[in-house]
């Protein structure tokens, strides 16, 4: 036999046994269906959102810790890519800038975000009204502002006048030789207080209101030595009283009301005298009206007879306390009245 007539016998020996070998198909097999791959479809799906979800709030949570970064990386993919023709590895790359580092914190220390920066709003371009509007309240704004200036350089002039009226109606009372020195030492001392003197004009009035002090208080100590020496004479010149003094309340009562003393001498009757004379000083001493130095000198001296005697006899004694003339305190008194002139002629 040829090899062509084997060749078809062959075949069909083949598909014989291909058939022989082959398994039987069971008929369950065929009616069986494939199986369903939906639920694991709707798992992956699910996994799938997941991720997702925690990609987007990943990315939230790295955008409000470091918004800088990620508006850096923006910019850099919207930047247009270069347009020559220079290869990658050819363009050199940009020198690096040093960054300075934050300092480092503990794990305890607390840490503040930063706060973002929201971006600045374009101006919107104003009209012609709304201008014309703006200029002039800025123009009613500044006429105001000029009036409220003028207003207060009015007022202060008012009152630097009015200041200098009140300094002068009290230079006026001061000025005055009827002004008594309790008075004289209060207006000085509301001079001194005076906003519109100069330092030289303070500094003078501060002397005078302590002259005037001075000059009060030396006058009521003199009035008081002059009391003392007229109780004195006043005890030398009455004798004891002749009326006895009764226990019974009635009885001492009406005794009280009449005295009966002995005749007094000639020692008592010029003490008596002396003593009038010390009372009338001691009331001019009171309107600062003072003793001339002649009426004044021949009492000084009988008050010193008097108590060198009282001394030689072994009685009281008392400090005379009194100047050898007054002459000192008028000059005191006229220097505060003539400042006060002179204050008036020098500031019309």
């Amino acid at each position: 036999m040829s090899d062509e007539q084997q060749s078809p016998q062959t075949e069909t020996d083949e598909t014989q046994a291909a058939s022989e070998t082959a398994p039987p198909d069971n008929a369950d097999d065929k009616k069986k269906p494939a199986p369903r791959k939906r639920g694991s479809r709707i798992w992956a799906l699910l996994l799938m959102l997941v991720v997702l979800a925690g990609l987007v709030a990943l990315l939230y949570w790295y955008e409000r810790v470091h918004p800088n970064v990620l508006g850096m990386l923006h910019l850099t993919e919207h930047a247009a890519p270069p347009t020559t023709g220079e290869s990658p590895a050819s363009v050199p790359a940009p020198a690096k800038t040093p960054v300075a580092k934050a300092p480092e914190t503990a794990p305890g220390d607390h840490q503040t975000e930063a706060a973002p920066v929201a971006p600045a709003r374009p101006a919107t371009p104003l009209s012609a009204q709304q201008a014309a509007q703006l200029m002039t309240a800025i123009q009613q704004l500044q006429d105001q502002l000029q009036q409220l200036r003028s207003n207060n350089e009015q007022l202060h002039k008012a009152l630097a006048e009015q200041q200098r009226l009140d300094l002068r109606s009290r230079l006026r009372l001061i000025a005055d030789p009827a002004t008594r020195l309790p008075q004289l030492a209060l207006l000085w001392q509301d001079v001194s207080l005076s906003p519109v003197l100069s330092a030289n004009q303070r500094n003078e009035a501060i002397s005078m209101t302590a002259a005037a002090r001075e000059a009060l208080t030396q006058n009521q100590q003199w009035q008081q030595r002059l009391d003392v020496w007229i109780a004195r004479l006043a005890e030398q010149e009455s004798g004891p009283d002749l009326i006895p003094h009764f226990d019974h309340p009635w009885l001492a009562w009406l005794a009280r009301q009449f005295h009966f003393r002995p005749a007094p001498t000639n020692g008592s009757s010029g003490s008596q005298v002396l003593r009038q004379k010390l009372i009338r000083i001691r009331h001019g001493m009171a309107i600062e009206s003072w003793p001339e130095t002649k009426v004044w000198q021949p009492l000084r001296a009988e008050l010193i007879l008097i108590n060198a005697s009282s001394a030689k006899a072994g009685g009281k004694t008392a400090q005379l306390g009194l100047p050898n003339n007054f002459t000192a305190m008028r000059q005191a008194v006229a220097a505060l009245h003539e400042t006060a002139h002179q204050w008036l002629e020098s500031n019309p």
